[in-house]
């Protein structure tokens, strides 16, 4: 069953309260939460890089903001899909909150202020 969900900063949708079940359903989510790592961390080290020195040699420094604060928000959910794997193994639960100004998700701390876009605390939607 889905209660809700939230777009993210690439126009993903974020999908709360999901419950995989059925033969292999651990094994699925965790080959998952690996591949995501795995794919947010190649495009928060490598595209984003690529996007900002373009935009520098461009004399774009708005271009330049937005891709290095989008780098920022790869390289964090990166970290929690890893933090998501241990959570998972654990069979721990944690409360996020995603910030819809960019993206930014935070793993158990509504924080005042996001770290990545300085919106408040009220742009964040928890899940």
């Amino acid at each position: 069953m889905v209660i809700g969900s939230v777009r993210d900063h690439a126009g993903v949708v974020l999908v709360k309260d999901a419950v995989l079940v059925g033969p292999g359903a651990p094994e699925i989510a965790e080959e998952n939460l690996a591949a995501s790592f795995e794919s947010e961390s190649k495009v928060a080290g490598v595209a984003y890089d690529n996007f900002i020195r373009l935009a520098n040699e461009a004399g774009d420094e708005p271009a330049a903001t937005i891709f290095s604060q989008s780098r920022d928000v790869e390289d964090t959910h990166a970290k929690l899909y890893r933090e998501a794997m241990g959570h998972m193994l654990e069979e721990r639960e944690t409360t996020y909150y995603v910030c819809t100004v960019c993206g930014y998700v935070s793993d158990g701390i509504l924080p005042d202020e996001c770290p990545i876009c300085g919106a408040k605390k009220d742009k964040f939607e928890t899940f």
